[in-house]
Formats: C-alpha cells, sequence, structure tokens
C-alpha cells in the first residue's frame, strides 16, 4: 500500500471531478481526497490557498515523515 492523495476541482472543465472520486474510490487505504469546490484544472492554490496547504502538509507529515529514509546507493 502506498499513501495516495487525491485533488481535484469540482469545476474542473477538462478533467470531471467524478473521475478524481472515482480514483479515489478505487484506491486502497491509506487515501485521503480534497475537492476543491471552485477549483478548476488546478488553480487549487488561488481557489482556497489555506485548505490546499494545509492539506498537502498534513497529508505530508502523516506518511512521508514516519517512514525510513532509505540509504544513499553510491
Amino acid at each position: 500500500p502506498r499513501p495516495l492523495l487525491v485533488i481535484h476541482g469540482e469545476r474542473d472543465t477538462v478533467i470531471p471531478a467524478t473521475r478524481g472520486r472515482a480514483v479515489f474510490a478505487a484506491a486502497g487505504e491509506p487515501k485521503q481526497l480534497l475537492v476543491l469546490p471552485t477549483a478548476g484544472h488546478g488553480g487549487f492554490m488561488e481557489s482556497d490557498g489555506k485548505v490546499y496547504s494545509e492539506t498537502l502538509l498534513s497529508f505530508f507529515d502523516g506518511h512521508l515523515r514516519t517512514r525510513p529514509i532509505p540509504a544513499a546507493r553510491v
């Protein structure tokens, strides 16, 4: 299992939000979905930068910080 964060804009006219929800529904745990109601295709910071930033930081903090860092290969 790999942590998955799906972020989609409800007003996306390029890829409908239903596709983001379908990817989320098909994924195994752990997973998280963020649909920004006023965002189009991208533009998440402009739509709701605070929620977008907090979600990213929380996701990375919760899933990346707890994993051991692999040793560098020389």
